[in-house]
This record gives C-alpha cells, sequence and structure tokens, in this order.
C-alpha cells in the first residue's frame, strides 16, 4: 500500500512493528537456548514475555482503529536482525564470547523497536489519536529511555509556515500538511498532561529552535 496520507503511515508503522514483534517471537528462545549464562536465559525468557504482551497491545489498538491485519508486510529490519544473530549462533563461538555476541544482537534489536515504537507515538500524535498515551505507558512499563522532538503549537510557527509553502511550495500535499501539522502539535501544558495521565514522572521538556520542543521520558 502506498503512504498517502500520516494515516496511512501510521498504519504501516503498526505493521511493520506487528510483524517485527512476530519474529521475535520465534527467534527469542532460539537465542535463549542458544545462552549459556542462566541470567541471560531468564533474560531473553521475560523479553519473550513482554513481546507477546506487546503483540496483545498492538491487537487491540488495531482493533480500537478498524485496522485489518489479515495481510501484514514481512518486517525486513527485523528479519536482517534476526538473521545477522542466527549466524552468529552458528559462528562455533565459545561461550562466554557467544553470550557477548548474543547480548550485543539483543541490544540491535531493543534499539529498532525503541526507534520503530517512537515513530508510531509521534505519527499517533499528528492524527489525535488517544493511543498515544498508550504508548507513553508503554515506554515506562518496559523502563525504555524515549526522545521525541516534535513541533510546538504556536501562532508564529503556524503563519510561518503557511507563508513559506503558499510562495515556495508547489505541492498542494505540503502545503496542507505542513501547517496542519503545526497545528496539532502539542504545548508544553498538553504534554505535561499526557505524561501525567500516563503515569510518567521522571521527563523533561525543553524548548528548542524553530518552535519545537524535545520531550525526554527517563525509564525508572
Amino acid at each position: 500500500m502506498k503512504s498517502k496520507t500520516f494515516q496511512d503511515l501510521f498504519e504501516l508503522e503498526l505493521k511493520d512493528i506487528y510483524s517485527a514483534e512476530k519474529q521475535l517471537t520465534k527467534a527469542l528462545p532460539k537465542m535463549a537456548k542458544a545462552a549459556t549464562n542462566e541470567e541471560l536465559k531468564q533474560a531473553f525468557e521475560s523479553h519473550l514475555e513482554e513481546t507477546e504482551g506487546q503483540i496483545e497491545r498492538l491487537d487491540r489498538i488495531f482493533k480500537q482503529l478498524n485496522i485489518s491485519v489479515a495481510r501484514v508486510e514481512k518486517c525486513k529490519a527485523m528479519e536482517g536482525l534476526i538473521e545477522e544473530g542466527k549466524k552468529t549462533m552458528e559462528e562455533g563461538l565459545e561461550p562466554h564470547v557467544l553470550d557477548a555476541a548474543l547480548i550485543c544482537a539483543a541490544q540491535r534489536v531493543e534499539h529498532y523497536e525503541i526507534a520503530a515504537y517512537g515513530c508510531a507515538r509521534t505519527f499517533a500524535q499528528q492524527l489525535g489519536h488517544e493511543e498515544i498515551v498508550d504508548l507513553l505507558r508503554f515506554t515506562k512499563e518496559n523502563r525504555m529511555t524515549l526522545v521525541i522532538n516534535d513541533l510546538q503549537r504556536h501562532p508564529l510557527a503556524y503563519y510561518a509556515i503557511k507563508t513559506l509553502t503558499t510562495f515556495f511550495s508547489r505541492s498542494h500535499l505540503v502545503k496542507h500538511d505542513a501547517p496542519l501539522s503545526v497545528l496539532r502539535g502539542f504545548t508544553k501544558k498538553e504534554w505535561e498532561a499526557l505524561l501525567q495521565k500516563a503515569g510518567i514522572t521522571k521527563y523533561s521538556i525543553k524548548n528548542r529552535w524553530a518552535f519545537r520542543h524535545e520531550l525526554i521520558v527517563y525509564h525508572d
């Protein structure tokens, strides 16, 4: 499906995450079996439980938004990360070296998930979906650090971007979506209200150049 709107892009991002999580449910048991350190084995098993919970959460979001997951394209990025991990397990490494390599593979996967969920959260915000709060809660519950750099809703920003796109852009999509993105941005007080609703207390919000907010949510 071609992405024409933020809604299309949001759905594609959610489906990509869904595919990635589904692939992980098959890869994590193999990584746990390959690990020689008991604590590492338990970490992979715990990650599997978290992943299954994330899939259930995504299923609820799909149902709420009436998004069909009958046909979901395979996440190539996660497929590549898992394939790298598989090759590592076939290298015949010493036990302690193998464990270190598995940790590296798991970290790559974690960073991909953090980036993917961060993008989905941003698209949800632009679309005005209440699921933004669920995604913030996801960050808190799974002990992640989330960095968001997003537009601030401000009259000067709105009229500046509207003027610039009117005179310097030929694209109707840009002329329409750029000012709309500003209107759908959050003020600092609105961010604070969302964070409070999500039960998040450890965060910082700073004003950055060009009417942007830098929000950092810290894990406990």
